[in-house]
């Protein structure tokens, strides 16, 4: 029996055909399509199990590729580990090297802990030019994450980033995580150059509102942002979304400086009377009439007490 299973397993294994008399011949097997070779992958690895992928990505070139995709899909970047994104950047320039086609999202994150501010300043300009150059390397990225970047240790940090041309002309996801701003101007200012800038993510940042710029009626210079824009999402923190000082300041100036956007997600927030006093919807509620048609989709969820809600919402 042994033997019989040994001959059966390469005939199964190949295609297996009948010929006139009835016999089985056995012909040569057509290698699978990379597509059912990709899903079959993609399956064995969930959940995310890095040790399998790096075990897999060395089985044939076949796998390479799709393991390589699990594995380096999201790459993050460090100011406080310099060397190491050194490191990165020589391996990415090797002609061998199989990660950058598999690269999609980069974060970018702050200083945590292991450099001083003093030892910041001497590796700054090797940052300011190491990771644009990285984000060069990899043709695939289109979504880029900024995490407290605008942090005191590296404040030019977030301008030579999205003004870098490595980057300008092809991200078009852009996450804007806990950054502080001067004003809503420059904010909107540094997203000029992002001319393929489809999605903008931000947590409403904390403006300096004392010179707010609706306060003083300055629009001069204003101009719309990049045309291609179509989504933004607003992810509640510690300012209100709606009817915040910042929130208001950056209604005022979208409704402005003529920006269209067809999708707006505000997320979960809680509204309450308390927060619609004073006229604080006005800016959102001129942006939305401003925007008419072009807005096709509003997708904001109201938690909290449903009377309340349903009261302070009448401003919009």
């Amino acid at each position: 029996m042994q033997n019989e299973y040994h001959e059966v397993v390469p005939s199964i294994r190949s295609t297996s055909l009948s010929n006139d008399s009835g016999q089985l011949t056995k012909k040569t097997c057509l290698p699978l399509p990379q597509e059912v070779v990709d899903l079959i992958l993609d399956e064995l690895i969930l959940p995310y199990d890095r040790q399998t992928l790096m075990a897999i990505s060395l089985t044939c070139r076949q796998m390479v590729y799709r393991s390589r995709c699990n594995l380096f899909y999201e790459i993050s970047l460090s100011a406080d580990a310099p060397n190491k994104i050194q490191e990165l950047f020589d391996i990415l320039s090797s002609n061998i090297c199989t990660i950058p086609p598999a690269a999609q999202v980069v974060y970018i994150w702050p200083p945590r802990g292991e450099l001083a501010i003093s030892q910041i300043e001497d590796v700054k300009p090797r940052l300011e030019q190491l990771i644009p150059m990285i984000v060069d390397k990899l043709p695939a990225v289109t979504m880029l994450y900024c995490i407290r970047i605008t942090s005191c240790s590296i404040p030019k940090m977030w301008e030579h980033i999205l003004q870098s041309t490595f980057i300008s002309s092809k991200i078009t996801y852009l996450g804007s995580i806990r950054n502080d701003f001067p004003s809503v101007y420059s904010l909107m200012e540094s997203l000029y150059p992002l001319t393929s800038l489809q999605h903008f993510e931000i947590d409403v940042p904390n403006f300096d509102t004392t010179v707010s710029m609706k306060s003083t009626g300055k629009s001069a210079g204003i101009k719309p942002l990049p045309s291609s824009l179509r989504i933004l999402q607003i992810n509640y923190n510690s300012v209100k979304p709606l009817t915040g000082l910042s929130a208001q300041d950056m209604w005022w100036w979208l409704r402005m400086s003529g920006t269209r956007i067809s999708e707006i997600d505000l997320g979960d927030i809680t509204l309450t009377n308390e927060d619609t006093e004073g006229g604080s919807l006005q800016q959102f509620s001129r942006y939305i009439q401003f925007l008419g048609p072009s807005l096709q989709k509003l997708q904001v969820s109201f938690i909290g007490d449903p009377l309340t809600t349903r009261e302070s919402t009448f401003g919009i």
